[in-house]
């Protein structure tokens, strides 16, 4: 090989390597907004149930939920264009934020068996109609 074509083979190499290495990184198609954290806690039970709910302009669905007591993992899709989040009343430290379209966070929280309400809390969401049951039993 010649000396004037192994810095463009060096670079060539590179690139596949920066390439490669970035596919890898991925770990999945979930989006995450910038500068946020992913707000999931570790699972002791290896059986949780999963609830998936939407944000929409301005709806939550689906708007009627039910799941057996115990750990259940909450998957927080945006499928609207504004930010929104998912808080569960009567519930402390649980909170979802997906920022933008296509961001997803995701929880898991326990619940007892009872009747609860969720809700976004961004200032006129929840008035406007951001709210789902979720029957625990």
């Amino acid at each position: 090989m010649a000396i004037t074509t192994r810095p463009a083979t060096l670079a060539v190499l590179g690139v596949v390597a920066a390439v490669t290495l970035g596919a890898c990184a991925g770990g999945g198609s979930e989006k995450k907004a910038a500068g946020t954290t992913e707000t999931t806690a570790p699972s002791t039970d290896a059986a949780a149930a999963t609830l998936a709910v939407e944000a929409h302009d301005i709806s939550l669905s689906p708007k009627d939920l039910q799941t057996a007591p115990g750990s259940i993992a909450v998957r927080y899709t945006n499928a609207g264009a504004i930010q929104h989040t998912l808080l569960i009343d009567g519930i402390s430290g649980f909170k979802l934020d997906v920022a933008s379209a296509g961001d997803v966070d995701t929880a898991t929280v326990k619940l007892e068996p009872g009747t609860y309400t969720l809700y976004c809390d961004i200032p006129g969401h929840r008035a406007a109609g951001m709210e789902a049951h979720l029957t625990v039993g």
